[in-house]
């Protein structure tokens, strides 16, 4: 390790806290464990090779210059951003409760642990209609 570099702290199995920290601030926000859970249901059953965090917890700075939404759950810190390879049908199999996907292929690109469980299409340019 390099001195003075922050030591990760494992989550589960596969992830660390560091993979779920803020990229604008550090800030590490814990996520709950269903998303753990689910996640590595996932990656279990669709990413042989590994399942990367592109994003985790953002802080209300970077989820604006990153143009999330005012009640993003990725702020709560029970979001994660993935590399577009499931389902719909499959991340509900996970037990993904908020799953986002690209409209044009139909795979996954963001899940969550919500209350209400919904889906929703991200157009080419990663917005929400």
């Amino acid at each position: 390790t390099t001195p003075g570099a922050p030591v990760a702290l494992r989550l589960s199995a596969h992830f660390t806290d560091t993979e779920f920290a803020c990229r604008h601030c550090g800030k590490v926000k814990r996520p709950p464990e269903k998303l753990l859970k689910a996640l590595e249901l996932a990656r279990s059953r669709h990413y042989p090779k590994g399942l990367t965090i592109r994003s985790g917890y953002r802080c209300t700075v970077h989820n604006r210059a990153v143009g999330g939404k005012p009640l993003s759950r990725h702020k709560v810190g029970d979001a994660a951003d993935i590399p577009p390879v499931m389902t719909v049908a499959e991340a509900k199999a996970c037990g993904f409760r908020g799953i986002g996907f690209q409209a044009a292929t139909g795979l996954v690109i963001h899940v969550d642990m919500r209350w209400v469980k919904t889906t929703w299409a991200y157009d080419a340019d990663g917005k929400t209609p």
